[in-house]
């Protein structure tokens, strides 16, 4: 690892993953192996120290969950809208309001893919 981030925000989220991944294997493996894996440098590497990694992974994940909370009441409102458009398509043709109706469903299929683990974010 590096002094290259100045700053744990900098480090790209590949990065902080594959060391999360290093630390939870030296803590299973325990002993020297944990010891060494859990020190913090002089001066602080942010891609590698043990509590700047953890820290910035637990921040990084407190606001994307945050962000699927937001998009989420979003696509419920979304979802109430389609609903009523569809109530009153059911009395009227209207083909503009099929063609919002048909883009929100395109919409909330990738809102859910992306939701879905192993989905992109």
């Amino acid at each position: 690892m590096s002094t290259k981030y100045r700053d744990p925000k900098h480090v790209p989220s590949e990065t902080l993953i594959a060391r999360l991944n290093e630390l939870a294997d030296a803590i299973t493996r325990g002993g020297e192996s944990k010891d060494g894996e859990l020190t913090m440098r002089v001066p602080a590497e942010c891609d590698r120290d043990a509590d700047l990694v953890i820290s910035e992974a637990a921040r990084r994940l407190e606001k994307a969950e945050a962000r699927v909370k937001e998009l989420s009441k979003f696509i419920r409102a979304g979802d109430r809208v389609c609903c009523e458009l569809e109530s009153w398509l059911a009395t009227e043709h209207d083909k503009e309001s099929q063609r919002a109706i048909n883009i929100w469903k395109k919409l909330r299929r990738r809102a859910e893919e992306a939701e879905s683990p192993g989905g992109e974010q």
